[in-house]
């Protein structure tokens, strides 16, 4: 369940903590999310090509290239904005607690720990036929004494089976020996 990019020296963990799982969203999540400026990207070439252009100085040809360009420029910030927000948004679970690395923007990171020991609840959300075809969805936390979900992941691949990871680890702790 961890990725081999992912590198766990990056992370502060505690004493005898283990990474267990690092869960990433869906490709498809990313796939939705840059598709509409992928085709903002491409638009330019299909308007060019039905624009005849027999009359157009060379002066407007140079003009509409570049505003073309600048366009195409703009729309490959976007993409690569999108793909690099995608890829820093992460959960981390340990044997200990769970992580959850929010990115938000280029230069705006939250970042949530929940321990395992105070995880109540944890619940699993496969909504719609994307979703269930795909296997991917919604993965929520609750802790003790918040009343409310504490830390949710949208899009998340295979979600059972990280629940399953989560649940079990929080079995492992409640039920370990005390040492006086």
């Amino acid at each position: 369940m961890i990725p081999a990019a992912f590198n766990t020296h990056e992370i502060n963990l505690q004493t005898n903590e283990v990474v267990i799982s690092v869960m990433r969203k869906h490709w498809f999540i990313l796939f939705l999310s840059v598709m509409p400026f992928f085709i903002l990207f491409i638009l330019p070439f299909i308007v060019m090509a039905f624009i005849p252009s027999a009359g157009i100085s060379s002066v407007a040809i140079a003009t509409i290239v570049f505003f073309i360009a600048g366009w195409m420029l703009v729309m490959l910030m976007i993409i690569f904005t999108i793909w690099t927000v995608y890829y820093l948004d992460i959960w981390v679970v340990t044997n200990q607690r769970i992580m959850d690395i929010e990115q938000k923007s280029l230069f705006n990171r939250e970042i949530k720990t929940l321990r395992m020991d105070t995880v109540q609840d944890v619940q699993v959300d496969v909504v719609g036929i994307f979703e269930t075809f795909l296997k991917y969805g919604t993965l929520r936390v609750q802790t003790a004494g918040t009343g409310g979900t504490d830390a949710k992941i949208i899009g998340i691949p295979d979600p059972s089976l990280e629940r399953d990871i989560i649940i079990a680890q929080t079995h492992l702790i409640h039920n370990a020996p005390t040492t006086p």
